[in-house]
């Protein structure tokens, strides 16, 4: 059913951003992507959220003894699902589709076709819808594997597998399903990197909620204090918090050798092709400038010291 409601609003959001008529591609990307993001939060994680901080005050009890375990189960559950669903929509559908088009393609002739007419029958690769519905997925993913990992500890680790296989099938598709995409390059992954930043706040959050709020104090510390609740998710977080401060603050966001790189390619693409001098050092940045306008005697003999 989410997978369901996902792709359907992903047709939605499309004829939505293209009725608005942005005008330019980045603001025609950053509308869709907005739209696309705040579905998929309410559409893939609602359930959840339920099942973690409201079947109890509303049902009176959750279906597996107590909400963590039902909280593991549907998000098992929901890894699994998404694991074979992403088999079927990026291998065997693209390949039914790619086999019925070469049928198409060769109906009525005998002879095998060209490397490059085999070439001209594969998909074209969509720039745009293609990178946003990728960057949707890993987003989509990676709350998963965060907002709930208090549940599901190996989470992570079914991220890992699970984008390890996606990242075989996504480059089986390039390389065979799909005409080459034509290379660009981009300063940043845009409006992405705030909405991941975004689901890791989100991410503490939750896990300082379920750990305080939804795991079983009395079994663990024999306590059943709502102050100890509120002491645990308050302090909780702030440690996290802290944690991910001083990762930021230690961590450059461009490595040492990549900025090094950068300003050698900087230097190199200054004097080679832009021609500008040294600087303090106009005169000799060009020996033949330096001589302009000077009356230089020439000799008709070698007059060079040859000792």
């Amino acid at each position: 059913q989410i997978q369901i409601f996902n792709f359907v609003y992903n047709k939605v959001a499309l004829n939505l951003t293209e009725k608005e008529n942005p005008r330019t591609q980045t603001q025609f990307e950053d509308s869709l992507i907005t739209k696309l993001f705040s579905f998929q939060f309410v559409n893939s994680y609602a359930s959840f959220y339920y099942v973690a901080f409201f079947m109890t005050p509303v049902e009176g009890e959750c279906g597996y003894g107590n909400c963590m375990t039902n909280l593991f189960v549907s998000v098992l559950i929901v890894f699994c699902s998404r694991l074979a669903t992403a088999h079927v929509v990026k291998v065997i559908l693209p390949e039914l589709k790619h086999k019925r088009r070469m049928k198409k393609e060769t109906e009525g002739t005998q002879r095998d076709l060209s490397f490059a007419e085999k070439e001209y029958t594969l998909d074209e690769y969509d720039e745009i819808m293609g990178t946003i519905k990728a960057y949707a997925s890993v987003s989509v993913q990676f709350g998963y594997a965060t907002l709930f990992v208090a549940a599901l500890p190996v989470a992570p680790l079914l991220a890992f597998l699970t984008n390890y296989y996606n990242i075989k099938i996504e480059a089986n598709q390039l390389m065979f399903r799909y005409q080459r995409p034509f290379p660009s390059g981009a300063q940043d992954i845009g409006s992405w990197q705030s909405l991941f930043e975004i689901l890791g706040i989100a991410a503490v959050l939750s896990n300082a909620a379920l750990i305080a709020f939804t795991m079983d104090f009395k079994s663990h510390f024999r306590i059943d204090a709502t102050w100890l609740k509120i002491l645990v998710f308050v302090c909780y977080q702030y440690f996290v918090f802290a944690i991910l401060f001083l990762c930021k603050w230690a961590v450059d966001d461009v490595p040492a050798h990549v900025s090094l790189q950068l300003k050698r390619q900087a230097f190199i693409v200054n004097k080679v092709i832009d021609h500008c001098p040294d600087e303090n050092n106009e005169e000799n940045a060009n020996p033949i400038m330096a001589f302009e306008g000077k009356d230089i005697p020439i000799e008709d003999t070698d007059t060079s010291d040859n000792t």
